[in-house]
């Protein structure tokens, strides 16, 4: 019975808490900088790398649906990178050249 309390956490329910968590921690920082438009100390390519690694989590995602029916790792990871997205647009956009 552990066991398998155990296996449900591990294989469920954390990676989905933890794709939830992860997307909610972007929008803080979203917010501030659309409404700050204030991008100064942001490393541009952090948000650039950040996103290469989301596009293949995203990816990995989709095959997961296709193959495994995953919905609800494909959902997580697709809003994950959109947010992360979102941000290195401001940071581009707002950025001083």
């Amino acid at each position: 019975m552990l066991e398998s309390l155990f296996q449900a956490f591990t294989f469920k329910i954390a990676p989905l808490l933890a794709s939830i968590l992860i997307s909610i921690a972007y929008l803080p920082q979203i917010w501030k900088t659309w409404r700050t438009k204030n991008v100064e100390g942001v490393s541009l390519w952090f948000w650039i790398i950040i996103n290469a690694f989301l596009f293949c989590m995203w990816s990995n995602s989709l095959g997961s649906l296709i193959y495994d029916g995953r919905l609800g790792y494909f959902i997580t990871e697709t809003i994950n990178w959109l947010f992360a997205l979102i941000q290195l647009i401001l940071v581009i956009v707002y950025r001083k050249k």
